[in-house]
């Protein structure tokens, strides 16, 4: 079995999968909720598009950013 078929067999059988990964792409994909531990501390835990678009803590910020999956928003300047 495959992680995707495990993803479908969850979802139609209504089973929640923990899926412990350090692949960004895949955790994109499959995840509905992200928790980001660091050194056994919580930085984020919410839903995965909000970890992805805008996590509000400078670390994950940082640590997305420098994986090629986040960009800091532009600031206009005046």
């Amino acid at each position: 079995v495959d992680l995707e078929q495990l993803m479908i067999f969850a979802r139609d059988s209504g089973t929640n999968v923990l899926l412990v990964s350090h692949s960004l792409g895949q955790v994109r994909r499959l995840a509905r909720d992200v928790l980001m531990l660091s050194q056994g501390q919580s930085l984020f835990f919410g839903p995965t598009e909000t970890f992805f678009a805008d996590p509000g803590q400078p670390q994950v910020e940082t640590f997305l950013h420098a994986a090629g999956f986040w960009q800091a928003p532009h600031v206009a300047s005046v």
